[in-house]
């Protein structure tokens, strides 16, 4: 029987757009490294395991680009962030 494994986390605020950038291509290189590195394997129950880890990298670097489109900030020179939609609240 397969014993379901659940996480919760959340994004740790400021998060600059170079951030999401650097954490989606982190998530690319990830699902590169278990593609590559599960080939050949003969166990099926360790092929559809590092699926699963794929799918849920996958399904991670979709959020923080999602997450990064709407909240993610710019970083100047000075170590100043600015919103990239503007904070109507700042």
């Amino acid at each position: 029987m397969a014993e379901v494994i659940k996480r919760e986390t959340s994004v740790r605020c400021p998060m600059t757009t170079e951030d999401v950038r650097n954490i989606n291509n982190l998530c690319e290189t990830l699902i590169e490294a278990i593609t590559s590195g599960s080939a050949g394997w003969d166990s099926v129950f360790a092929k559809q395991t590092a699926e699963d880890m794929k799918d849920v990298i996958s399904d991670l670097k979709v959020d923080m680009r999602d997450w990064g489109d709407k909240n993610a900030v710019v970083m100047h020179e000075d170590g100043f962030c600015d919103p990239v939609n503007g904070d109507k609240n700042a």
